[in-house]
């Protein structure tokens, strides 16, 4: 026998389990629904640069590469997109992001192709 529970430990393990699988499959599930199923306008809006920063790399695409960072205001919130580490050193040249949003079948923004400029 691989595990070895009983008692209250069996029933928390099984627990444990049971919600950590289903949240997977229902968050994956609202996820997909809302991408695949969103609508098919798609509209191309224009966002000013508000900060620059960057990151480090990942392992994937190699730890000494910087990756740029700019913040952006979106809907009253500021947020942050990470761009390939292509665009680090022309970084300060840019002003705008433009990227096409798509409204999701939950309401949720899509957001696609995004370019500085």
């Amino acid at each position: 026998m691989t595990y070895e529970y009983s008692g209250i430990g069996l029933y928390l393990y099984s627990t444990i389990n049971y919600l950590i699988g289903f949240g997977f499959i229902a968050c994956s599930t609202f996820m997909l629904s809302n991408y695949y199923f969103a609508d098919k306008k798609v509209e191309t809006q224009s966002y000013e640069i508000l900060n620059r920063t960057y990151i480090q790399g990942t392992k994937k695409s190699g730890l000494s590469e910087k990756q740029p960072v700019f913040k952006i205001k979106y809907n009253s919130d500021y947020k942050e997109l990470v761009f390939a580490s292509k665009y680090y050193e022309t970084m300060d040249y840019y002003n705008i992001v433009e990227f096409d949003i798509r409204k999701g079948f939950f309401g949720f923004d899509i957001l696609e192709n995004k370019k500085l400029k």
